[in-house]
Parts: structure tokens; C-alpha cells; sequence
């Protein structure tokens, strides 16, 4: 079945790419002193959120939900 195996890979790389993100905007909120930067990149980070929820809700990553946890935090 050829269908499954692309669909979790697929899946495998948008967790690659949800992870990589949240990761990167956590890691520059937690560096920048600048008040409007850090408000741009919170932004950024709840569209993040939003376009992440749907792998969230099919893979239940574990490293993605902690990801996750964290951005709460800074919202």
C-alpha cells in the first residue's frame, strides 16, 4: 500500500517542520530584548500554533506537545 506509506511520511515531515518551527521562535523570544520584536514573534508563534493543531491532533507527538507547553507559557 503505497497510500500509507506516503502519508506518514508526509505526516513525518510536517512534525519535522512544527517541531523545527516552534523551536526557532521560542529560541528567539528567549534572545531578543526588543519589546516589538518580541511581540512580532509571539505573534508568529500563535499562527504557528494554529497551522500546527491539526498534526498535533493526529500524531500526538510527545516532543511537539511539550513544544506546545512552552508556547503557551509565552502567550
Amino acid at each position: 500500500h503505497p497510500q500509507n506509506v506516503n502519508i506518514a511520511v508526509f505526516q513525518k515531515a510536517e512534525l519535522v517542520v512544527a517541531r523545527e518551527e516552534l523551536q526557532r521562535l521560542l529560541g528567539i523570544l528567549e534572545r531578543t530584548q526588543d519589546l516589538q520584536f518580541k511581540h512580532e514573534t509571539r505573534v508568529q508563534l500563535a499562527q504557528a500554533l494554529k497551522r500546527f493543531e491539526p498534526i498535533y491532533r493526529q500524531t500526538r507527538d510527545p516532543e511537539l506537545e511539550a513544544l506546545i507547553q512552552k508556547v503557551e507559557e509565552t502567550l
